[in-house]
């Protein structure tokens, strides 16, 4: 999932309850590009809350605030 729009915005991803996405090392980051990467992981480190979650993006600029349809991520 990629986040951002022209012209330059303030953008960022989080989870549909508006809480601002924190990166979890080894189960999910955000790319300097605004992409939220889940990389592999081993089975024991299953987390509902990560991987069977919903997403948002929202960006903002001088013009106003613009939030993306949410985004269901099941692994």
């Amino acid at each position: 999932m990629q986040c951002g729009w022209t012209p330059p915005t303030t953008h960022s991803l989080g989870e549909h309850d508006g809480e601002v996405l924190q990166d979890l090392p080894g189960l999910r980051y955000t790319r300097h590009d605004g992409s939220l990467v889940f990389p592999p992981f081993p089975s024991e480190e299953y987390r509902a809350d990560v991987h069977a979650a919903v997403y948002r993006c929202e960006a903002s600029n001088r013009i106003g605030v613009i939030g993306s349809r949410d985004v269901h991520i099941r692994a």
